[in-house]
C-alpha cells in the first residue's frame, strides 16, 4: 500500500511539472534581450514547479501574496513581491525579498522603512503606476509619480529603482502600447531628473503584453502563465 501512494504522489507531482513547456520556456529566455530581467511569475504553482523554473533558467521569482511566499520560499532562489501589500503584511515580506515592486502609498513606504530600519537593511523598491486608471487597480497616478519620488527620497531605508505598472485589461493593443509609451516617457523623464542610477527598471509587461511592453522600453517582464502554464486555483 505504502507504494502504491508513493507511486501515486510521484505522478501528481510529475503531472504538476509537465504543466510548463520547458522548451517554450527555454525560448522565451533566449529571446529576450541581454539588458531585460525576468521575473517569473509563480503564484498559485507548487514549490516542485519553480524548482522546474530554476533548472530552466529562470532566476528571479514574484509572487502577489504574502502567505504563498512564505510556503514556498527557498533562501536559495530570488524573490520579489510584486502585487499589493498590505501594511501588516511588511513585517513578513522584508527578510524574504530582495524588491517590492508594488509601492502605491506614504503609509506602505512608511511601514517598510520602520520595519527595515529594525533590520538595518534598504530594501530596494519600485513605484506602482495605475497608468489605466482603472478603478480596480492599484498604484498612484502617473501624475503624482514626481512628487511620489521625492517622498520615497526621505526615507533611508529604502532604495528607489523604478518604476512598475500593469497594463490595462483589454484586447486593443493601441490601448495598450499607449499605456506603456506614457510610462516610458515618464520614465525617461525621471532618469533625467534623478539620474539612471536611481531609475533603473522599468517593469511592464506580462504574458499577453510583454512584446509590446519590450517595444516601449521595458527591461524588467513579470511572465507567468505563459511559462509557468495555466494555474491551479
Amino acid at each position: 500500500m505504502p507504494s502504491l501512494f508513493y507511486f501515486f504522489m510521484e505522478n501528481v507531482i510529475i503531472q504538476s511539472v509537465m504543466r510548463m513547456d520547458q522548451q517554450k520556456t527555454m525560448e522565451i529566455l533566449s529571446s529576450l534581450p541581454d539588458d531585460v530581467t525576468l521575473v517569473t511569475v509563480s503564484k498559485h504553482h507548487s514549490k516542485q514547479e519553480i524548482d522546474e523554473a530554476y533548472r530552466c533558467g529562470c532566476r528571479i521569482f514574484g509572487e502577489n501574496k504574502v502567505q504563498e511566499l512564505k510556503e514556498k520560499y527557498d533562501p536559495n532562489y530570488e524573490w520579489h513581491m510584486i502585487g499589493h501589500l498590505q501594511r501588516n503584511k511588511v513585517k513578513d515580506v522584508v527578510d524574504l525579498v530582495s524588491m517590492i515592486q508594488s509601492v502605491d502609498s506614504f503609509p506602505l513606504m512608511q511601514e517598510i522603512e520602520k520595519q527595515c530600519a529594525k533590520r538595518d537593511i534598504v530594501m530596494p523598491i519600485l513605484i506602482e503606476v495605475n497608468i489605466s486608471e482603472e478603478a480596480n487597480k492599484y498604484g498612484i497616478p502617473l501624475s503624482e509619480v514626481h512628487s511620489f519620488t521625492e517622498q520615497c527620497l526621505s526615507f533611508p531605508h529604502l532604495k528607489l529603482q523604478g518604476l512598475m505598472c500593469v497594463g490595462p485589461l483589454c484586447d486593443d493593443q493601441k490601448v495598450i502600447a499607449n499605456c506603456f509609451e506614457q510610462m516610458q516617457q515618464c520614465f525617461h523623464s525621471l532618469q533625467l531628473q534623478y539620474g539612471c542610477d536611481m531609475f533603473r527598471y522599468l517593469s511592464m509587461g506580462m504574458s499577453d503584453d510583454y512584446e509590446i511592453a519590450l517595444h516601449y522600453g521595458s527591461n524588467m517582464v513579470r511572465l507567468g502563465s505563459i511559462i509557468m502554464g495555466k494555474r491551479n486555483y
